[in-house]
């Protein structure tokens, strides 16, 4: 109930996200940021252009980088973002942010005007997505996270187009996922990548968009490839590392299937 009300319905949709147990069969990273609206007193940003991924602070062992979004010419959103698996402290995130802000981007006079702080996992281990008969997880609750970058937005437009079909076909909120999804074995093949330190992040992210146009880069991302295209992108990375990556995750897989462990489906 709440507030002494209580509320009932055929079907419950719950985005109450609660991470998954820890599991070495299975990756476990967070992608953690902190983010600052600035102002500056002259024109400073180009309104028109946004800086994706920008890896010219100090990765420390992690993956660490910056972005931009500009609202106009003196004010825009800046980001300090880390895959990791453990949170910084919170000085930490304001050291990076000026680092990246003065060190990087030589703003010397800014005013913050507001503050954001994130954390989203990236885990190729399993959702439960139907936890009672009428209740389905939903959003990042679900497993619709990507698991290799944390884009969930695109993913939840997606599921609630799937939820009403099947809600106006069969009268349940539920549809069949398929059994095998090629881009799933890649976010754990990136995972592992990262997560083993068998390739630095800014090599893995600069490969992919320097030897590739970066329409492929952002339909790969968004898993809008065909063969043909995820052919290509595996072409443009550093192939030793990532065919290490591959045997360890087809390993893990294998470790997992002895022991019974449900596949790492997401929804």
């Amino acid at each position: 109930g709440l507030e002494g009300q209580t509320f009932t319905g055929r079907w419950v949709f719950s985005s109450l996200y609660a991470p998954p147990p820890k599991n070495p069969r299975y990756h476990h990273l967070l992608q953690h940021f902190k983010g600052w609206v600035v102002q500056t007193p002259l024109a400073t940003f180009d309104a028109e252009a946004a800086t994706f991924m920008d890896f010219r602070v100090a990765q420390q062992g992690s993956v660490r980088f910056g972005y931009v979004l500009p609202f106009d010419a003196r004010t825009a959103l800046v980001e300090y973002t880390l895959f990791s698996p453990e949170l910084l402290s919170p000085e930490a995130y304001d050291a990076g942010l000026r680092e990246y802000l003065e060190g990087v981007l030589g703003l010397g006079n800014y005013r913050i005007l507001e503050t954001e702080f994130g954390i989203i996992p990236m885990t190729d281990a399993p959702f439960i997505r139907r936890p009672s008969p009428h209740v389905m997880n939903i959003g990042m609750a679900g497993g619709r996270t990507k698991a290799s970058t944390g884009y969930t937005f695109q993913r939840i437009q997606q599921q609630s187009r799937r939820i009403a079909e099947a809600l106006a076909q069969t009268g349940q909120p539920f549809y069949p996922e398929p059994a095998f999804r090629r881009h799933a074995l890649m976010d754990s093949v990136l995972l592992n990548v990262l997560e083993k330190q068998r390739s630095s992040g800014p090599k893995v992210f600069a490969d992919l968009f320097r030897r590739n146009p970066p329409q492929r880069v952002l339909r790969f991302l968004d898993e809008e490839t065909g063969w043909l295209e995820d052919l290509q992108i595996m072409a443009s990375v550093d192939i030793p590392a990532f065919a290490k990556a591959a045997l360890d995750v087809l390993n893990m897989r294998l470790q997992r299937a002895r022991l019974g462990e449900m596949p790492a489906k997401r929804g």
